[in-house]
């Protein structure tokens, strides 16, 4: 990885733990009265704690511009498959529901 990508992914993933962070539950009935892997709208439970890597984070960056899978692929020199892979991990790691809301979670923590 090139300096400046590892730079960008430090600097996303100490946006990611800021975020993170501040949408943990801070009270014990939270956490208690959560069921395993539950989330709700405007919960604070997350299902990952992991940064996006600084690949995943160009991906969602290109589709936040409006670019569809098969065209972020040709911009990058990668299959439309790796690009969808790329999108469910930041999806999962962000735990968002669709794509779109992974680019508005992303737009929303600074990472894009």
């Amino acid at each position: 990885m090139h300096c400046a990508a590892r730079a960008r992914s430090s600097d996303a993933a100490a946006s990611v733990a800021i975020v993170l962070a501040a949408a943990l539950p801070t009270d014990a009935a939270d956490i208690d009265d959560a069921e395993p892997g539950a989330v709700r709208e405007g919960s604070s439970l997350l299902a990952e704690t992991k940064a996006p890597t600084a690949r995943e984070l160009e991906v969602i960056s290109l589709i936040a511009q409006g670019l569809s899978h098969k065209q972020v692929a040709e911009q990058l020199g990668i299959s439309p498959h790796t690009v969808a892979n790329h999108v469910a991990h930041v999806r999962t790691k962000l735990n968002a529901a669709g794509a779109e809301h992974a680019v508005a979670i992303a737009i929303r923590a600074g990472l894009v």
